[in-house]
């Protein structure tokens, strides 16, 4: 699971927990009263807010250079050519909620190549494609590709270029 993924299941759990205030430090002479809660100042992230995933579940991510009919990677692989066309596909379980699922791509700075989006209606399971092409042709170097169901990102897959 990814590092956000984490994150937003620890930040759920402690809102869950609905702990009490922690009780009073014993006073003494020579301690300093603890100042009032109004006085602390926290800045606490909120959650993003993420629609419901349903039971919709990526099985299967494959990287590779050519589809099938079906839209599935032919061949999987995760070195490519700097002129090749480097697909995703995504099997998916059958969904009982529409979910949006996102390819974002990113070189090995985390700077952003492209992103596209499918929304995935109820139904049977399914094999969605994402496509990234670079027109000047790709530098050498290391990539990856990340999958995110309604923001959430789920999984991802690493690739080279040589």
């Amino acid at each position: 699971m990814s590092r956000r993924g984490l994150l937003l299941l620890a930040m759920l759990a402690l809102a869950a927990c609905g702990k009490s205030e922690p009780p009073a430090a014993p006073a003494s002479d020579n301690a300093a009263a603890p100042p009032a809660a109004a006085d602390i100042a926290a800045t606490v992230e909120a959650a993003p807010t993420v629609a419901p995933l349903g039971s919709y579940r990526p099985l299967e991510l494959q990287l590779g250079s050519e589809l099938d009919v079906e839209g599935r990677v032919r061949e999987a692989r995760t070195t490519f050519a700097p002129d090749a066309r480097v697909h995703l596909s995504v099997l998916g379980s059958a969904g009982d909620l529409p979910v949006r699922v996102k390819a974002r791509w990113l070189d090995a700075d985390d700077q952003l190549l492209g992103e596209s989006g499918q929304l995935l209606e109820p139904g049977p399971a399914s094999v969605l494609t994402f496509t990234l092409t670079q027109p000047q042709g790709w530098p050498p170097g290391r990539y990856r590709v990340e999958l995110a169901l309604n923001d959430l990102e789920v999984d991802q897959r690493e690739f080279e270029v040589r």
